[in-house]
């Protein structure tokens, strides 16, 4: 038989701060088709992915990867899900989540180098810096179509930084 069945894109994929693992956030169609997400992530392998949680309808559309490390590599994740009858439906397209390396460039410059987030579209990307203990700033604002950015204001001394964007249709779990 033929019947439509409901899209189930990935909103975004995010780290939790206080893990630093990624989350990836899905908004639920409503549904009495689906019983189950599965949340697939890209293996060692380009475009091999396999299944690595299995998500009830009813708990919160967000999962974490607590194999994952944003520090090391970027990622790659897809959603799709079951349905009663254990029925597989497609896999949504791809989020990529965004990798920053850092070095250390001349008098106290900082030279940050990112990928590019893959999964929807947004125009710029907000450059935050802190110092030792203290809180993210924005120090800057860079068109999305570049991936690199040299804080040459950067204070001496621990710097951290964070390169952020947002969805611009927002995300809504529940």
């Amino acid at each position: 038989s033929v019947f439509p069945f409901p899209e189930t894109p990935i909103c975004m994929v995010s780290v939790d701060s206080l893990t630093n693992y990624n989350v990836i956030i899905w908004e639920k169609p409503a549904s009495e088709l689906i019983a189950n997400f599965l949340v697939y992530k890209e293996t060692d392998e380009a475009n091999v992915y396999e299944v690595i949680d299995t998500v009830s309808y009813e708990s919160a559309a967000i999962d974490v990867d607590s194999n994952s490390n944003p520090s090391i590599q970027p990622y790659r994740y897809k959603l799709a899900f079951v349905d009663s009858l254990d029925r597989l439906f497609p896999k949504s397209d791809y989020h990529q989540t965004m990798h920053l390396t850092i070095n250390q460039g001349v008098n106290n410059a900082w030279n940050l180098i990112w990928t590019a987030y893959s999964g929807f579209d947004y125009t710029s990307y907000k450059i935050l810096r802190k110092t030792a203990s203290g809180n993210y700033e924005q120090i800057a604002t860079v068109s999305a179509s570049f991936n690199s950015y040299t804080d040459f204001t950067a204070p001496p001394g621990e710097v951290s930084y964070i390169i952020k964007i947002e969805n611009p249709a927002g995300c809504n779990p529940a």
